[in-house]
């Protein structure tokens, strides 16, 4: 539907990015409309140029105890 929300969320670290992480990651992008994304999940840039060629906003989080505000404020903020 149109009016619906894509949000990407990756909560592990840079090591958690393994076996099907990265298609998925190639394959969910593109359609985000938002990516959320854990501190040390991006230590090495990774999700920055996700953004970048996905042009999917990037909001970086401190801990994954974070999301559910993050996605509350996403949601209400239409």
């Amino acid at each position: 539907a149109k009016d619906v929300r894509v949000v990407f969320v990756h909560i592990g670290g840079a090591e958690r990015r393994k076996g099907l992480s990265i298609p998925f990651i190639e394959l969910v992008a593109p359609a985000a409309d938002q990516l959320v994304v854990t501190k040390d999940g991006n230590v090495d840039d990774y999700f920055e140029k996700v953004s970048k060629t996905s042009n999917a906003p990037l909001l970086l989080i401190d801990q994954s105890l974070e999301v559910g505000k993050v996605l509350a404020n996403l949601m209400t903020s239409g």
